[in-house]
């Protein structure tokens, strides 16, 4: 495979380096400029191009170049905007919604985008006895919204119009809506390919997936037929370049045009180089420890107080994230509605960290500090978080060993209930808070297996009010219900939060149009090189 990948970028970079080579010559959009290939580095693989299931980010923020919904987030921000469906009505009683689908719509295998398309997508997730329910089996997004609770039924109207309606008001629906795993994939293809869908994306994106290579290169390819304003760029390659300064060495060579994850303490080298600038937005993300509450001594209040103390995470917030992050108090970012500013940050006190366990009769603590292998928008390097903690814990006399795994067995066994004290985080897939708190802390997703709620917590107040939150219609006292979450959580412990990130990344300064996206989507469209003068 290596000698095939280099056998590639030779043949790639000879190609640049004859484009780059025509200085004097004039170039324009519509042909050197957009047949120059794009090149993106990242520091590992997509795993699952089934949006329906996905849960992994470098799998859900590459395929949605690929796979589109019916509701989209504007460029740059998550402001909701019409996508298949140009609009959509919503009945008095907030239970039912009807959207009207783009018509001339074509998926990349030349199958029409219709009502029947969008109804196939949601009924192999909800009906066990459709015909892809198996194939992809379990629907973890749709089983952790809750969304068998809230449908009452999905159905065609004519050839351009779908309705949905649902059991109760569900203030989410619309951001549900425009979440991945609500993509609309052509049903030819899912039944072709039926449980090697993840591997073969068919959807009616501006880029088709023309070659992959896993744990190497893609190559992403314009989609001729594509409904809206064509793409930029005829070819992207999405290259897995593990090591952080690796990526760097080659973005400064000009062999990558845009990464991501770069090492934080580079930043300062980085924004010197005169063809290099760096984007950078604050992250809608969460950066956590979770405490399995099914792992004694988790179990005791005092002792994740006394974790949580003995952790200086201010001194890993500056020394890791060189400033390109805060330190956290709740589980929401703070630019999320519903945000509790009264929540009190948890101090830093080794020896009230001491005094806990005293008082929790717990001595020669040995603990399993999980740590995940792959850098992430909201931790650019979790090893070296581990081995900061590690530090911590050793001086209030609590011994850890870090444990980590791939990034597809981390997730599988951290969601069985394999990790003790994990580190995770949660980018959200849409700006509203249910997608931060019921998705990963509520009881029905603590009950699910694998499950987002890595510390099986179960608070049933915090669950009454994460359920009253997703049917309560007033903003207010939905922002109301969240702060009380927050309070809960703060009192019962049931993860540590650590940081909110401030997202960075270089991109080379002949690239123009991308986006940085608050739910960390990658998408390549807009993007163009600069034409030569």
């Amino acid at each position: 495979m290596r000698k095939v990948f280099a056998t590639f970028v030779f043949l790639l970079l000879a190609a640049m380096a004859g484009l780059s080579g025509c200085k004097n010559k004039k170039t324009t959009v519509s042909n050197s400029t957009y047949d120059r290939p794009l090149v993106f580095a990242r520091p590992s693989d997509s795993i699952d191009f089934d949006l329906a299931r996905a849960e992994e980010g470098e799998s859900i923020t590459i395929g949605i170049n690929f796979i589109e919904r019916l509701i989209d987030f504007k460029d740059g921000s998550a402001e909701l905007i019409p996508s298949l469906a140009t609009s959509w009505e919503i009945s008095k009683d907030g239970k039912t919604y009807t959207f009207h689908l783009r018509s001339k719509v074509v998926f990349h295998d030349g199958t029409p985008l219709n009502a029947d398309a969008v109804v196939f997508n949601v009924e192999r997730q909800w009906k066990k006895d459709h015909p892809a329910y198996s194939f992809s089996a379990p629907y973890s997004y749709w089983e952790n919204m809750g969304m068998d609770q809230v449908l009452e039924s999905v159905r065609k109207v004519d050839d351009l119009t779908v309705e949905f309606k649902l059991k109760y008001p569900f203030s989410p629906f619309l951001s549900a809506i425009a979440t991945p795993f609500l993509s609309v994939e052509s049903p030819t293809a899912i039944l072709k390919y039926g449980k090697t869908i993840d591997q073969h994306p068919v959807g009616t994106g501006p880029y088709t997936l023309k070659t992959w290579k896993k744990d190497d290169f893609m190559e992403l390819e314009a989609f001729p037929d594509y409904w809206g304003t064509k793409p930029k760029i005829k070819r992207v390659i999405v290259r897995v370049i593990p090591d952080n300064q690796v990526r760097l060495l080659e973005l400064k060579k000009g062999s990558v045009h845009i990464m991501v994850y770069p090492n934080l303490s580079d930043l300062a080298d980085i924004k010197n180089d005169p063809n290099i600038q760096v984007l950078s937005q604050p992250g809608l993300d969460i950066g956590y420890l979770a405490f399995n509450l099914k792992k004694p001594p988790l179990d005791k209040l005092e002792v994740r107080q006394a974790i949580s103390m003995a952790i200086d995470r201010k001194r890993i917030v500056d020394e890791l994230f060189q400033g390109y992050a805060s330190v956290a108090k709740n589980m929401l970012p703070p630019t999320v509605m519903g945000y509790n500013s009264d929540v009190p940050q948890i101090k830093y006190d080794v020896e009230k960290a001491k005094t806990l366990l005293d008082k929790a009769g717990i001595r020669d603590l040995s603990l399993e500090l999980w740590a995940m292998p792959v850098a992430r928008p909201y931790n650019p390097n979790a090893k070296k978080m581990a081995e900061f903690i590690q530090a911590d814990l050793k001086r209030v006399g609590i011994n850890s060993k870090i444990v980590s795994y791939d990034w597809g067995t981390y997730l599988d066994k951290i969601g069985k209930g394999e990790g003790q004290v994990v580190i995770i985080g949660w980018n959200g897939d849409n700006n509203d808070p249910d997608n931060f708190l019921f998705t990963v802390w509520s009881k029905e997703s603590a009950l699910r297996t694998p499950t987002n709620n890595y510390a099986f917590y179960m608070n049933e107040d915090v669950n009454n009010w994460l359920k009253q939150g997703r049917t309560e219609t007033k903003l207010e006292l939905r922002a109301d219900l969240y702060k009380k979450v927050q309070m809960q959580m703060y009192k019962d412990l049931p993860g540590l939060p650590i940081n909110h990130s401030v997202v960075v990344v270089p991109i080379r300064k002949e690239v123009e149009g991308f986006a940085l996206m608050p739910t960390g989507d990658r998408r390549f469209a807009n993007v163009s090189f600069r034409s030569s003068p």
